[in-house]
Formats: structure tokens, C-alpha cells, sequence
């Protein structure tokens, strides 16, 4: 099943496995992801979706993720209508796993909106941070434990370690 069949039916990919891996999305990768079926960033939602990868988010991030997902820019790139986001982001939400801040990045990375989604790293023990800005993270690389990667090889580096769906 693809992303869209699976939130339009109703369907709960929601895994208590603790062995998945656990991803926080940069908000450019979301959004990239819901503009268009055929990207990397797509495919990392799919895998989502499926329950192969645990989203992590905090409410800071999420607030985000609804500003932009929310905004006239997004509906002008997407051809989901506003009923139609509002059911995505209420599914993601419904098997996302929360994340609390106990420790905070702030004043490390020059953009506030980037230390949100390291916060959600850290706190939530994230295996990737998966964003198309990497180089904004260039500051804080050797500093955390898990890594941060473009869409693209994220997803190179899961079909390298994992069996992957065919799908049409």
C-alpha cells in the first residue's frame, strides 16, 4: 500500500518494534514528500507509513511541520486539497512517537528552526535526521550520535540494509 491508500482507508502502521530506526524529518523533507509522489522524501514517508521507520517529532517540531504544511506556498506546489493535509497530518500523527525536550540546542546552530529538529534527535535517540540541509548541521556532525542525511541517502542506505518493497 502507498501512503495516501493507507491514510484514505483508515489503515494504522503503528510498531512497537523497537529495532526500527528511528528518523526525525526536517520539515523540507515533509513537505518535499507531500508535493510530490516521486522523491526520495516520498518514499521516506512511505517507509514511515508502512511501520518499517519510526517518525519522532516533539511539539515544537509538529507546530512546524502544521505552520508550513499550512502555508499558501504548500497548497500552491500540492495537489492535495486542505481537507486532504489536515487527514495526512492527523494520521502522521496518530503513529509518530512523541518526544519531550530535556535537553535543549539552543544558541548551537544559527537557525532556530534547525535546532528544533536536533532537539528531537537527541531527546527522542534518534538513529537519522533526515533533511535536505545538511550543511546546516556541519556544526553539530561529530557532536551527536546519530546521523544527518539527505533524503536520497537515507534512502540509498536503507535499501542497502533492508529488504525493500516492490511497488508499483
Amino acid at each position: 500500500m502507498c501512503l495516501f491508500t493507507i491514510i484514505r482507508d483508515g489503515g494504522s502502521a503503528i510498531s512497537n518494534d523497537t529495532s526500527k530506526m528511528r528518523t526525525v524529518l526536517d520539515t523540507n523533507v515533509l513537505f518535499s514528500g507531500l508535493v510530490s509522489p516521486r522523491g526520495a522524501s516520498f518514499h521516506i514517508l512511505d517507509l514511515i507509513v508502512e511501520g518499517e521507520c519510526i517518525c519522532l517529532a516533539t511539539t515544537a517540531l509538529w507546530a512546524e511541520y502544521e505552520e508550513q504544511l499550512s502555508s499558501q506556498r504548500f497548497h500552491q506546489l500540492t495537489p492535495l486539497s486542505i481537507r486532504e493535509v489536515d487527514d495526512v497530518l492527523d494520521f502522521l500523527a496518530s503513529i509518530v512517537e512523541p518526544v519531550h525536550n530535556d535537553f535543549v540546542w539552543r544558541g548551537i546552530l544559527p537557525d532556530e528552526d534547525d535546532a528544533i529538529v536536533v532537539e528531537t534527535a537527541f531527546n527522542g535517540n534518534a538513529d537519522a535526521l533526515i533533511t535536505f540541509n545538511t550543511g546546516h548541521f556541519q556544526a553539530i556532525g561529530d557532536q551527536v550520535s546519530f546521523r544527518i542525511q539527505h533524503p536520497g541517502d537515507f534512502l540509498k542506505s536503507w535499501k542497502e540494509h533492508h529488504p525493500w518493497p516492490r511497488r508499483q
